[in-house]
């Protein structure tokens, strides 16, 4: 057990090494400054909690459809890319996320997909709660 325990975290070691970029986004900070309030929100609102789910189901289908279960690695890159789309796109053209009608319910899909991100980073083990984040 405590090999398996060390293996993944050596795994979870290297994922965030390989994928740490200083001017890159991180998910630790998308999830700080974005998806904490978004998945508290969605705590108390049934919709967002759907709508997220549904994102969720999204992400999940394009991952199974890339091929095998990604790692780690995979994953974290993915996820961060994911993210990194939803800010520029939201930076990019702010009217358009303002205009957008995409999901249901009064939340821009930017505000689904963050959470939607947070969610799946919590699932599959790349985040973690603790003091501080």
């Amino acid at each position: 057990m405590l090999m398996l325990r060390l293996a993944h975290t050596l795994r979870m070691m290297r994922a965030r090494t390989l994928t740490s970029h200083l001017p890159a986004t991180s998910l630790e900070y998308l999830y700080v400054h974005f998806g904490r309030e978004i998945l508290a929100r969605a705590a108390m609102d049934r919709a967002l909690s759907d709508a997220i789910a549904r994102e969720v189901a999204v992400i999940d289908e394009t991952l199974r459809r890339e091929g095998a279960r990604p790692g780690p690695v995979e994953l974290r890159s993915f996820l961060m890319g994911y993210g990194q789309g939803v800010i520029d796109s939201a930076v990019i053209r702010p009217d358009l996320v303002a205009q957008d009608t995409s999901c249901d319910g009064p939340y821009p899909s930017s505000v689904v997909r963050l959470g939607a991100l947070s969610q799946k980073a919590f699932a599959d083990g790349l985040l973690r709660l603790r003091p501080g984040i």
